[in-house]
């Protein structure tokens, strides 16, 4: 049986880091497209349909972003878009709830991908969310993480934009493995360019 994929957090920011900025530049016009040209329709719409909008413009911010970008690769897989960087992440573009998890369908096929299990049609690599959060209205974007899920918890969460989480007291669900860990948060940030 093939082993999950893993990656460490330290791992992770040395792959993404100087790509990082640009990831944030495609989610901060993303966050002006939501606050300018959609505001109203961003009023009357659900989370889901926001979610969906802002997933698809991130998708064409950032493919037009990394044009040229040989280390990035954008693909398709059951209907989900993804990036692999330098062979070695797939990134997925994700709202995520207050517990820094995103909401999908438990097929077996999202399971498996958040379990970090071998999936046919994917490759071999840490499965990664880019992920963001909307304010209390739900129409700005709040702040944004990178975080490897394993299963239903997060193995660890690298918080790139917004205020840092660890200052209001928020806990965040990682697994219950009794363990040493390396570290399992970080904040680094990346502004949200207005």
């Amino acid at each position: 049986m093939n082993e999950p994929s893993y990656m460490s957090l330290e791992s992770t920011r040395s792959v993404l880091d100087s790509r990082m900025q640009r990831f944030t530049d495609a989610l901060g016009k993303c966050h002006r497209l939501c606050n300018n040209e959609l505001s109203f329709t961003f009023m009357i719409i659900d989370r889901s349909a926001r979610a969906h909008i802002l997933n698809q413009y991130w998708y064409e911010y950032a493919r037009q972003i990394f044009e040229g970008d040989r280390g990035v690769v954008f693909s398709n897989d059951q209907l989900q878009r993804y990036m692999v960087i330098d062979e070695r992440v797939v990134l997925r573009f994700k709202l995520l709830d207050v517990y820094l998890r995103p909401s999908n369908y438990p097929t077996d096929h999202s399971l498996g991908w958040n379990r970090q299990i071998p999936l046919d049609g994917l490759p071999t690599c840490a499965r990664l969310h880019y992920g963001y959060r909307m304010d209390v209205t739900g129409t700005s974007v709040k702040d944004a993480f990178i975080i490897l899920p394993r299963g239903r918890f997060n193995e660890w969460v690298w918080q790139t934009s917004g205020e840092p989480i660890d200052t209001f007291g928020f806990q965040m669900s990682f697994s219950d493995e009794c363990q040493i860990r390396p570290t399992v948060f970080a904040y680094d940030h990346y502004p949200l360019r207005n």
